[in-house]
């Protein structure tokens, strides 16, 4: 995890945020991972190096911002890509990972 003073500099770590705790309760992330609020969303469209795309994005790329979104096939047998967990559906509704950063077809 970088220091505040490096935090501040690059907003970046392996392309994911590592927010001190007050930016943290602030943007609203979740597991290290950006879940920026509709607003945020809409404004960036692209915070901490992972992309949030709307229903409509996910339908066109399936891939933005170089993560992959996969179809409901390669998410069944990858369930993991880039280092991020990609749960199957039963594992998303259990953990909240739905919505934003879980999405499944």
């Amino acid at each position: 995890m970088p220091s505040t003073v490096i935090w501040r500099k690059t907003r970046l770590w392996s392309g994911i945020a590592v927010p001190s705790t007050v930016i943290w309760r602030k943007t609203r992330l979740w597991s290290g991972i950006a879940v920026p609020s509709t607003v945020i969303w809409r404004k960036t469209r692209l915070w901490s190096g992972i992309a949030v795309p709307s229903t409509v994005i996910w339908r066109k790329t399936r891939l933005w911002s170089g993560i992959a979104v996969p179809s409901t096939v390669i998410w069944r047998k990858t369930r993991l890509w880039s280092g991020i967990a990609v749960p199957s559906t039963v594992i998303c509704r259990k953990t909240r990972l739905c919505s934003q950063i879980a999405v499944t077809s």
